[in-house]
């Protein structure tokens, strides 16, 4: 096998290889995917951007032979193969309560190539989605005095426009042939190697309106950037925000920073918080009925009066957090982890317990058993 083709331009944040080993019994070649996931700066509008990956996809595009995907977990990421005879993916995920995709040269075995007679065709990309993004860090970009609302905003306008202008169709890509293979192209060939002067100037002109804006109001704040707010937001950084009574539900807020914010009374319902971060988030009152809340982090925060009727809390943790009167009826909690909650009665733990739920203290007493 050789190599055709290979870009990793941004190789701080991933940098993949394909390597293949030849099959002990056949006609056949072992394929191992190296990959690593990092955070790496960015200069933009005199300033520069740290931003790092929360999820991606991994595609791999078999020509001319045949592949059987093989089960296997990195260490620090999740992967589900999916996909076509001809066409298959993994899905990368940071394990629940990871805020990013960080592995050094992990390596996962992707399957089997079976070789044909003719000239075999690789080409595997890593793609990314604005929700996949996050903005680690920044400097020269907007005043320190920005509010937290302000500032989540004009994070999700960032990652829309790196992964629009920079790392589309893909931030990583590379070619493999097995035999002689004459006819290939490079990918992305017509990728523009520099980006449109109006494209930067409006973004800067975005963000300054953004920052001048006389409201809070998040709905506000996603028309002036040009946001759809119940799709663009997934993948936010909401740290220390306010969100006070806003209107949220069937909103995609997937793998969404939350630490710390103020959600009173706000309405979740029937909205998609997987993988979420509600660490220190105060949650009392909102409205979070038929949410999709699985692998959900709200350790330290308050539910106090929160509405969960058949929410799904699968896997999420909710150590420490308080409970007081929250409604938890019909809500899946598989696996969900509690202990140390104020305001949780004898009543509701039994009931939690009995629908899967698990509680600090028992898993304590199991170990030292």
């Amino acid at each position: 096998m050789h190599l055709l083709e290979i870009q990793n331009p941004y190789p701080d944040c991933v940098l993949m290889n394909l390597e293949a080993f030849p099959h002990p019994t056949e006609a056949a070649l072992t394929l191992v995917l190296n990959i690593s996931f990092h955070e790496q700066w960015k200069t933009l509008l005199g300033g520069r951007i740290k931003f790092g990956l929360k999820r991606g996809i991994f595609k791999l595009q078999v020509r001319d032979c045949e592949f059987f995907p093989q089960a296997s977990e990195l260490e620090t990421v999740l992967q589900f193969p999916s996909g076509t005879v001809k066409d298959f993916s993994w899905q990368f995920s940071p394990l629940p309560q990871t805020a990013l995709l960080k592995a050094s040269s992990q390596r996962l075995t992707l399957g089997t190539l079976k070789l044909q007679e003719q000239p075999c065709h690789l080409i595997a990309t890593f793609e990314i989605r604005p929700s996949g993004l996050t903005i680690t860090d920044a400097e020269g970009l907007w005043r320190p005095d920005i509010s937290p609302n302000k500032h989540a905003i004009i994070d999700r306008l960032l990652a829309r426009y790196l992964v629009q202008h920079y790392f589309s169709p893909a931030i990583s890509w590379l070619q493999l042939a097995v035999g002689n293979l004459e006819n290939w192209d490079d990918l992305f060939s017509d990728r523009p190697k520099t980006r449109d002067e109006s494209s930067l100037s409006q973004l800067e002109a975005l963000i300054h309106k953004i920052y001048d804006a006389p409201t809070q109001k998040l709905k506000e704040l996603c028309q002036l950037a040009g946001l759809e707010s119940k799709l663009d937001l997934a993948g936010g950084n909401f740290l220390g925000a306010t969100l006070s009574g806003e209107e949220l539900s069937h909103t995609e807020l997937v793998g969404c920073n939350f630490r710390g914010a103020i959600l009173t009374d706000a309405d979740f319902s029937e909205s998609d918080l997987d993988y979420a971060i509600l660490t220190g988030a105060d949650l009392s009152g909102a409205y979070l009925e038929s949410a999709r809340l699985r692998y959900a982090d709200f350790r330290k925060g308050s539910l106090a009066l929160a509405n969960l009727i058949s929410s799904d809390l699968s896997r999420a943790n909710l150590q420490g957090t308080i409970v007081n009167n929250a409604n938890f009826s019909g809500a899946i909690v598989t696996d969900a982890l509690f202990g140390d909650n104020p305001g949780m009665t004898v009543e509701m733990r039994q009931s939690l317990m009995a629908r899967g739920a698990k509680f600090l203290a028992d898993l304590d007493s199991e170990v030292l058993s």
